[in-house]
């Protein structure tokens, strides 16, 4: 007699794999825009730290410092935002880099800040 083998058959297998197939596609897009979100997000924190530790050098010296290492983060590294400060007058001027891409980090960025006004795409002036 024959024994029988317990096991899968071909076509469990291969349902399987479709199955696993179909829910990575669902789920891959979802990541990855969480990942963005996480990033735009903490581009929005890093200038909100920015502004308030060039409010803070202003306080103490009378200058902004719009070249420390808060903001270079926020204007170099991810050239999503443009600072100006005029010591004079004690004015920061914080405004979106134009032109960029809609759905991109910076773009989610950039929407992100409107709301609290820290930025916009002409400028917000934080006087202080």
């Amino acid at each position: 007699m024959s024994e029988l083998k317990n096991g899968f058959t071909m076509i469990e297998v291969i349902f399987v794999i479709v199955v696993l197939g179909i829910l990575a596609s669902v789920a891959l897009p979802k990541l990855v825009a969480n990942k963005n979100d996480a990033s735009a997000a903490k581009i929005a924190l890093e200038l909100g730290d920015c502004i308030e530790m060039a409010c803070g050098e202003y306080t103490k010296t009378g200058t902004f410092d719009i070249n420390s290492s808060a903001c270079t983060d926020v204007t170099a590294r991810n050239q999503c935002f443009v600072l100006s400060a005029d010591n004079a007058t004690g004015i920061l001027n914080v405004r979106h880099v134009s032109g960029v891409v809609d759905g991109s980090v910076c773009k989610k960025a950039q929407l992100l800040v409107e709301s609290p006004k820290l930025s916009s795409l002409v400028g917000i002036d934080h006087l202080f």
